[in-house]
């Protein structure tokens, strides 16, 4: 009898998945009917990578993204092949969305797999049975699976100041080319986030239009930029086998002093000194920060490098952390690990610069407040000033979490209505993440119900990455 498994979604995290099945021995897939679903403009890319404007550059360069990180030549030989001016090490998301959705045409030739051009509706969960209802519309509908990969990571933006609906404010700016032709006309704006969304859309208003542009978060700490450095990094202290040890040791909590241990002694292997005193020296906020990582490039690519490596360490060690200890961590570290991690590549930060330098772009600090007033927007700062803008863009980023659930995809949202799923504390879905599989608060564990991609960007740390998307769909399917 053959084994039913459904993806939902096809993008990123979809694509994961299939291409970890494919892993599976040949007389294995013989026994596998395998159905896709998601909404034609989104297959082979999802929302990431979708047709936009090229001002959007992907902030890893082309040797560090594959398709498949067991080749991570595979995306460099595309571009010669397609003839690609390697202007950059770094490349617009679309070329990259074109070059997924022919990485996934060739595997699908491998696999034998229905794609289905619609959103499923709705799951129901036959726990007799142990199987999933999927509806789906137009004529489809209503088809059983043993087995379902939930890969839909369209999840609500973030709605800080509760704007959304209000005329001249943009919830969501992706693709830019789409939703921000209003803009061009604006001859004042806010751009809510300093994080890579707000560099992108920081970098098409200033191109597309002749605003003054006010930028603002909570923080205003701009992420730093991606430095070029590439020297081979040697880790002394957090090794690969340091980490294999611990992995054999998973009923022992992995508590704050333990991480600050390892943490600490290798900023000093690596010659960086004390933590705090980085901070202060090197990671300031505003376009100062930006300047700072271009200036002391080598020191920066050397904690870049430990950012990542510290989240690559925390995929396993993560669930092990004690939640006092979390809310440690997260106080002094995350926002730092994470901005690191993430770095802008060195032309945007250029481009920012330089429309800093002409007065196009202006960092308004301690923002309390952003309302509508009749036709305007006004921040209010703790000092008491005000500013007006005619438009304001929001781009905080993306989020399932218990506040705005109600805003999510249907299909998530009837997941947790049936007590199916349930939302971390951490934000996305709860699972298992040694497994992937979905946590429900009604039947504990469900064996085949599987969640992935940004979906879980919570149980599993910093999990936004193709590369590491690739790694923990493999956890699920091998």
């Amino acid at each position: 009898m053959s084994k039913k498994i459904a993806v939902i979604g096809l993008g990123v995290s979809g694509s994961a998945v299939l291409l970890a099945l494919s892993r599976l021995p040949k007389d294995t897939l013989t026994h596998y009917e395998m159905a896709c679903f998601d909404e034609t403009k989104y297959i082979g890319h999802g929302i990431p990578f979708q047709e936009d404007s090229d001002l959007a550059l992907i902030n890893s360069p082309i040797d560090d993204i594959s398709f498949d990180y067991h080749d991570m030549s595979d995306f460099e030989k595309w571009l010669e092949h397609k003839k690609w001016k390697k202007m950059s090490p770094y490349v617009p998301h679309s070329i990259y969305g074109d070059y997924m959705k022919e990485s996934l045409t060739n595997l699908q030739s491998q696999l034998s797999i229905k794609v289905i051009e619609q959103k499923v509706e709705a799951i129901e969960y036959l726990a007799e049975e142990k199987q999933w209802l999927l509806t789906v519309p137009d004529g489809q509908g209503k088809q059983i699976f043993d087995e379902v990969h939930l890969a839909c990571g369209a999840l609500p933006p973030i709605d800080p100041y509760e704007l959304e609906g209000r005329e001249g404010y943009i919830a969501d700016p992706y693709p830019l080319d789409q939703m921000l032709t209003n803009m061009k006309s604006k001859e004042r704006l806010a751009v809510i986030g300093t994080g890579l969304a707000a560099v992108d859309v920081l970098k098409w208003l200033i191109s597309h239009s002749n605003a003054t542009i006010h930028v603002f978060s909570r923080s205003n700490y701009f992420p730093t930029v991606r430095s070029m450095h590439e020297v081979a990094v040697e880790f002394r202290i957090m090794t690969q086998e340091r980490l294999e040890k611990r992995l054999l040791q998973m009923d022992k909590l992995f508590e704050m002093d333990e991480f600050q241990e390892l943490f600490h002694a290798e900023l000093k292997a690596l010659g960086l000194g004390e933590w705090d005193q980085f901070l202060e020296d090197y990671l300031v906020a505003g376009f100062e920060g930006i300047e700072a990582s271009i200036q002391h490039a080598e020191r920066f690519y050397l904690l870049q490098k430990l950012a990542s490596h510290v989240s690559d360490w925390f995929t396993d060690l993560w669930p092990l952390m004690p939640a006092k200890d979390r809310k440690v961590y997260k106080g002094k570290y995350h926002k730092w690990i994470v901005n690191l991690r993430n770095p802008m590549p060195y032309d945007s930060a250029r481009f920012l610069l330089d429309a800093v330098k002409s007065g196009r772009l202006t960092i308004i600090n301690d923002v309390e407040e952003l309302v509508k007033l009749s036709a305007d927007f006004v921040m209010k700062g703790k000092d008491g000033q005000s500013i007006s803008v005619n438009g304001v863009v929001n781009a905080t980023g993306y989020q399932l979490n218990s506040d705005n659930q109600q805003k999510a995809d249907p299909i998530l949202k009837s997941l947790l209505y049936q007590e199916l799923a349930q939302i971390s504390s951490e934000g996305g879905l709860t699972i298992d993440p040694q497994s992937m599989r979905v946590i429900s608060p009604k039947y504990g564990i469900l064996a085949t119900l599987f969640a992935h991609g940004s979906l879980v960007n919570g149980s599993v740390y910093q999990n936004n990455s193709t590369i590491k998307i690739q790694k923990m769909a493999e956890k699920a399917i091998l």
